[in-house]
């Protein structure tokens, strides 16, 4: 397909307001450069996303866009390029030059605002004028909106003000960091709206392409997810009646048996979306991607489970798990914050994803112990928990995702398991598939 076929999508604003991390979460790929300073992007970076065919134009933040907006203005009036650069600082004015640059080859312009920032400042308001000048349809994005107090709450309000006073019909309160799955989908459909002709109905087929490969790696962790549900399924312990041992030392040892197989999940899980991230344009067939196992038992998260039931085991994991950046590796309390964090929620998670871990049953003059179906239906959730959290999380430079944001992701998850009697040992291959697409497309706001 030639690039003129193409959406092209301009992701502007000011310097060091998340652009280039925007991009990563809409694309759901490690592209570009991430850093918490000012001009991390020095130049228009054409990113060539195929599965999505579309070209993202990460651009430069603007720095002086008075002057540029003068420039503009006198452009037009067909002054030579030399009595212009004896006019305006050019030299002052590159990055916003080459920003310009980008904005004037896109479809559609995705602007950028830092939440956190006072509203809105004089900047702002030229920096809209001056893509206004430019003739282009208009994207604002409230990034880094996860409210953190009061205060914040307040400019965010100012940031919707802003938008509104500006025209900008098209706007959305976002944090590309981590945000609901479902304000992914409208920023699409925002693209959409502002397309017309030919190049709507291309990116319609486009979109759908692109969603359909992340079907396609969803598919496969709903593959492990049926690997894991049915290992942890098969772990049992018995002995005796007139055996002493107790069966806390069974519990125990079916906890750790199931806490060893989550950490291969965990690990299987981050690996595939870490290689359909670093590589996008490559089938899920492609990426060289084999399920590890493991040849001996290791403690997942050391002692952050010890004594109250899988809930705590389950939160240490998922700190672990939601909180680390794809890449890095994984393990227990020795991954630092993310996993901290994990045991930090472990008591609140009991709450949510059941009590303790094994049923004791008196069978043919033994003590078996083995998981119940609230143990299964806990396992299940974690699993989504861990499909969830790399799905949409690690793209950009991103810190730890807090104790609200977790348990946030836990309720959602059990109450879309509370509404349906789901007997996950039971279900074939493709049934977990269809259940993990399900709630995707609830999440996501297909539902």
């Amino acid at each position: 397909m030639k690039n003129t076929e193409k959406t092209v999508i301009a992701v502007t604003g000011h310097t060091n307001s998340g652009k280039t991390t925007l991009i990563r979460t809409l694309t759901k790929s490690n592209v570009g450069l991430v850093a918490d300073r000012a001009h991390a992007t020095i130049k228009t970076e054409t990113i060539q996303y195929n599965t999505l065919q579309a070209l993202f134009l990460d651009c430069p933040g603007f720095e002086v866009p008075d002057s540029c907006l003068a420039y503009m203005k006198a452009k037009k009036q067909e002054l030579s390029p030399e009595m212009l650069a004896n006019i305006f600082p050019v030299d002052k004015m590159k990055y916003d030059l080459n920003a310009i640059e980008g904005v004037e080859g896109a479809d559609v312009v995705i602007y950028v605002v830092d939440t956190l920032n006072d509203v809105p400042e004089t900047g702002h308001d030229q920096e809209i004028e001056l893509l206004k000048e430019l003739n282009k349809p208009i994207i604002g994005i409230g990034n880094k909106s996860i409210k953190r107090n009061e205060q914040h709450v307040k400019r965010i309000t100012q940031w919707e003000d802003f938008f509104k006073q500006n025209d900008i019909n098209h706007y959305i309160m976002f944090d590309s960091w981590w945000d609901d799955p479902s304000k992914v989908t409208r920023i699409y459909s925002y693209v959409e709206n502002l397309l017309s002709g030919q190049k709507k109905e291309r990116y319609r087929i486009d979109l759908e392409n692109f969603r359909h490969r992340q079907l396609e790696i969803l598919s496969k962790a709903s593959d492990l997810m049926y690997d894991c549900i049915q290992a942890c399924s098969k772990a049992k312990r018995q002995k005796g009646i007139d055996n002493t041992s107790p069966e806390k030392d069974l519990i125990d040892e079916i906890r750790d048996e199931v806490k060893q197989l989550l950490e291969e999940f965990n690990e299987n899980v981050s690996r595939l979306y870490k290689l359909a991230a670093d590589d996008p344009l490559k089938g899920v067939n492609d990426l060289n991607f084999h399920k590890k196992s493991f040849s001996k038992p290791r403690d997942v998260v050391d002692g952050a489970a010890a004594g109250t039931g899988i809930g705590t085991g389950v939160g240490g994991v998922i700190g672990g798990i939601i909180g680390f950046l794809i890449g890095l590796p994984v393990g227990g309390v020795a991954a630092g914050p993310a996993a901290l964090v994990g045991i930090q929620i472990g008591a609140t998670a009991v709450g949510f994803l059941g009590g303790g871990l094994g049923a004791v049953l008196s069978v043919n003059n033994n003590i078996l112990v083995a998981l119940d179906s609230n143990d299964k239906k806990s396992i299940a959730t974690t699993c989504l928990a861990i499909i969830w959290g790399v799905s949409y999380h690690g793209y950009g430079n991103s810190p730890t995702i807090g104790e609200q944001e977790i348990v946030g992701l836990l309720e959602t998850i059990k109450n879309f398991q509370d509404n349906r009697y789901i007997f996950w040992d039971k279900l074939s291959k493709k049934q977990v598939f269809e259940e993990c697409k399900q709630f995707f497309d609830k999440i996501e706001g297909r539902l």
